[in-house]
């Protein structure tokens, strides 16, 4: 065969196959139904509603809504397994935009394209999801009881001293339900119109302190304790809370804590009571009052722990728990109590309560051969007399094998003479 029957042949049937896809289009075409009407062959949620109108289609979904709202979904975990109502969830059925989705199924494109799809639809026969809206709050509040079963809250390491030695207890990691995932598979599932359980996601939740954290402690470098009466119970209940929330604080090397970061305003919706707070000498009633308590424990342990202090105020009254000018006062936005962890390893504070006492341990890495003395004393200022005020100098002595290494001067307080009860 020469060249150019060979290319005759070859556009003759390329005329001829594009005169049967014209045919067939064109044939198909001629029975595609009008944009008003759904094309033959499709199904919504099992409901076939090919051929019908819009009109007709809304009626038949909105017939049988109530039987389609109380359909069942699985939720599962593991082996525990959580029955719903799609009504239970929050979904409820978009009418409208699925009737809308049916209308345009098969509706897109050309002319011969249209014909062609229609032949599809045909053959295939497409299910379509009923369109839907989830409202996530009601969502959240009908799975929070799967979440309390599933949610394990995770264990921060923390340090033990029994018998004289230091232990460390290793983390423990928790889990917690992904509600914003679960949303999104549950999503999925109605759209895949199935009836397999939706295995929801769980996430792993890491604890914030590590026993890495820890590495290096291997004793008390420094204690603070005092009493306090538990005849007043909103002030002890103030102490419990405060000394709750500084238990367990990690300070890394080279960090700096603050009292008033750690605990944040001392307000009523914090948890905090109105109690007896010393006010210009003066005890009057106010939020949180019993926290300065805490932070003078934690204080004094501070200061035998040889940490370099960057903020501290004293009472205008000298508390009675305490020794003359190791007490702090704090007040949120105010007066705070700030140190900087300049041991070179981690510290662990310990808090704890037990028969009416503070104790604040403050764990690191101790020093063979150093240790930290506290020392006060009633003075007589010459330069600066103020009358009715007791003077106190405050120093710190530091010592190495049992010899005086440096001596640093603290504070220097004055104090009104009268000594406050609380």
């Amino acid at each position: 065969m020469n060249g150019f029957h060979k290319k005759y042949l070859l556009v003759a049937a390329f005329l001829i196959s594009q005169g049967l896809v014209s045919i067939i289009g064109g044939l198909a075409f001629a029975s595609v139904p009008g944009e008003n009407v759904i094309f033959p062959g499709i199904f919504i949620s099992g409901m076939e509603v090919g051929g019908l109108t819009a009109e007709q289609c809304t009626a038949l979904l909105e017939k049988n809504l109530d039987k389609l709202q109380i359909q069942n979904i699985v939720l599962q975990h593991n082996d525990k397994k959580w029955l719903y109502s799609l009504k239970e969830l929050g979904i409820t059925f978009d009418i409208p935009g699925s009737v809308d989705n049916a209308l345009r199924e098969g509706k897109r494109g050309s002319t011969a394209l249209k014909g062609l799809e229609l032949l599809k639809i045909k053959v295939s026969e497409p299910k379509l999801p009923l369109e839907f809206n989830l409202d996530e709050a009601k969502f959240k509040n009908a799975i929070s009881d799967i979440a309390k079963e599933i949610n394990v809250q995770p264990a921060n390491a923390f340090v033990v001293y029994e018998h004289g030695k230091v232990r460390l207890v290793p983390e423990s990691k928790g889990k917690e339900l992904d509600i914003a995932a679960c949303i999104e598979q549950v999503k999925q599932a109605l759209r895949k119109q199935g009836d397999e359980p939706v295995d929801l996601k769980v996430s792993e939740v890491k604890a914030q302190i590590k026993a890495s954290h820890l590495k290096g402690i291997n004793g008390v470098i420094g204690t603070g304790i005092t009493f306090f009466s538990s005849s007043d119970k909103e002030r002890a209940d103030n102490i419990y809370l405060a000394v709750k929330i500084i238990n367990g604080t990690v300070i890394l090397p080279g960090q700096e804590f603050s009292f008033n970061k750690a605990l944040g305003p001392r307000v009523s919706e914090q948890g905090y009571r109105s109690a007896p707070v010393l006010v210009n000498g003066r005890l009057v009633e106010g939020t949180g009052g019993g926290v300065c308590q805490v932070a003078t424990t934690l204080y004094e342990a501070a200061l035998y722990s040889g940490l370099k202090i960057m903020e501290r105020h004293p009472h205008t009254s000298l508390p009675a728990y305490i020794d003359p000018g190791s007490d702090a006062a704090v007040a949120y936005g105010e007066m705070d109590l700030r140190f900087f962890n300049n041991t070179g390893g981690p510290i662990y504070i310990s808090a704890v309560i037990a028969n009416n006492c503070v104790s604040v341990k403050l764990f690191g890495a101790v020093k063979p051969g150093k240790s930290v003395q506290v020392i006060s004393e009633n003075n007589t200022d010459n330069r600066n007399r103020r009358a009715g005020r007791s003077y106190i100098r405050v120093y710190r002595i530091f010592y190495e094998n049992g010899m005086e290494d440096r001596r640093e001067l603290v504070s220097e307080d004055y104090y009104l003479k009268e000594t406050i009860v609380k």
